[in-house]
């Protein structure tokens, strides 16, 4: 059975750390994140909306959709993937969140959920970061009390409620 107990900050070094988890007695290299794509010019979104969208269709939604107006799809598409050095752990940040903030984000809750036999463990941080890494080892969080396929723990206050078991071994790579 792999232990993961979730550690504030995208860059926390420490023995065995794997993005949010600690993953065994292996020594990960500093950062243990870092981005993997680089965000989109300004031509490559006005482009992606143009073929996504076509044209705005209304600047002035209280509530706006993402084809609304090109400022609300550059603010949901103008992003970088991220991943841990051992890939397990991948997300979507924002590309207005500089990387000295995405590694510095403390964490704020965990999630486990599973579906079809495959389950999602989900760290989600401050300015909006979630990364997440999926497996088809049974994972669950025993400090939290739930019957469903679905488990979250808030983490400001106690880390501990944020401690995800998963059975088995690694998978190779």
């Amino acid at each position: 059975m792999e232990q993961f107990i979730p550690q504030s900050g995208l860059n926390y070094q420490n023995s065995g750390v794997s993005f949010c988890f600690l993953l065994g007695d292996v020594v990960s290299k500093d950062p243990p994140c870092k981005p993997i794509t680089s965000c989109p010019a300004e031509d490559d979104l006005k482009h992606m909306f143009k073929v996504s969208c076509g044209f705005e269709q209304d600047r002035t939604a209280k509530s706006p959709e993402l084809c609304d107006s090109f400022t609300e799809f550059q603010r949901r598409k103008n992003t970088a993937l991220w991943e841990s050095v051992d890939g397990d752990f991948m997300g979507y940040v924002a590309c207005a969140v500089s990387t000295a903030e995405a590694k510095g984000a403390q964490l704020t809750s965990v999630a486990v959920s599973q579906n079809r036999g495959l389950y999602k463990v989900s760290c989600s941080y401050e300015n909006g970061i979630r990364l997440a890494m999926r497996t088809p080892r049974k994972c669950k969080m025993p400090n939290v009390n739930s019957t469903s396929a679905f488990a979250r723990a808030n983490c400001s206050s106690d880390m501990s409620a944020c401690k995800v078991v998963c059975d088995g071994n690694s998978p190779e790579k």
